[in-house]
């Protein structure tokens, strides 16, 4: 009986160290790919500390180059405009909600700032599938600088994709704006996991 429980625990003692391991985000330079649970590439240029800055500035968000690749007749002109600004808001909102209470500004008051510049680089539909639902999703990319000096600290592109159950206009937009949200709370993870 004692060797079973001693063989359970040290079973135990394993999968808890593969678990911790497995959580461990690597905040060394270089590039990785798939880095953490939600950031698809990453570039590390210089480490650094999120709490040796004062609050996240946010100029506002590039959507100049943002492509959507919508089935046909998905999204008129307007809808597109309208879910970019509404987007937009929902993402900031998202990184403001965070669990730090990190202050997030969209202005700078010249307190030394990580500066979070991202920009918009699809906006999609992918028509449902014999195995899966339709399915939405934002691609974004960016960099976070330090403002003291403009230096690039990181460089990131993600995506996020949410299923969509039926295709008419209303329920597209909120899954679009589903994955706005998420993208947000992504970057927070990901500011926060340079603590």
């Amino acid at each position: 009986m004692k060797s079973r429980l001693s063989a359970m625990s040290f079973i135990i003692t394993i999968l808890f160290c593969v678990n911790v391991n497995a959580a461990t985000k690597n905040i060394n330079p270089g590039i990785h790919e798939d880095w953490g649970r939600r950031i698809n590439r990453l570039e590390i240029i210089k480490t650094f500390r999120t709490s040796d800055f004062g609050q996240l500035l946010i100029p506002d968000i590039d959507t100049s180059n943002a492509q959507f690749q919508l089935m046909e007749n998905s999204l008129t002109e307007e809808d597109k405009l309208n879910l970019i600004s509404q987007g937009k808001r929902i993402f900031i909102n998202r990184i403001k909600d965070n669990p730090k209470n990190i202050k997030v500004v969209e202005m700078n008051y010249n307190i030394r700032s990580l500066i979070i510049k991202i920009s918009i680089s699809q906006i999609g539909l992918q028509k449902k599938t014999a195995w899966w639902y339709s399915l939405s999703w934002v691609e974004i990319r960016g960099e976070i600088m330090d403002s003291l000096n403009n230096e690039i600290l990181l460089k990131f592109e993600t995506r996020r994709t949410t299923s969509v159950k039926e295709l008419d206009n209303d329920t597209i937009i909120k899954s679009i704006k589903i994955d706005f949200h998420e993208l947000g709370g992504d970057l927070i993870d990901l500011i926060l996991s340079f603590n």
